[in-house]
């Protein structure tokens, strides 16, 4: 179990909320949750990816479908960098 003391920062207004999550958050099991969610995106979009190098996907497939691959590529990609972030910050 982690012994690390983090807190969430919030501000409204003029206030700042600080909520210690020492205690409410296993730290080990959110790390093992993140670790596989990490994986699981790594491998989808590596899936897209390779849609996005296939010049055959990219000509025959409706530009509708090849712009929603983009978008998930990048959505994905956005997401699995915040994820990498948090994870930084626990271990």
């Amino acid at each position: 179990s982690s012994t690390a003391v983090f807190e969430v920062t919030k501000e409204y207004g003029t206030a700042e909320l600080y909520v210690l999550l020492e205690g409410i958050i296993d730290f080990d099991k959110e790390k093992k949750r993140l670790e596989k969610e990490i994986s699981e995106i790594e491998k989808f979009i590596s899936v897209l990816q390779q849609k996005l190098n296939n010049q055959q996907f990219l000509i025959k497939a409706p530009t509708t479908e090849v712009e929603r691959t983009k978008e998930l590529y990048q959505l994905n990609t956005e997401k699995l960098n915040k994820l990498k972030k948090v994870l930084a910050d626990i271990e």
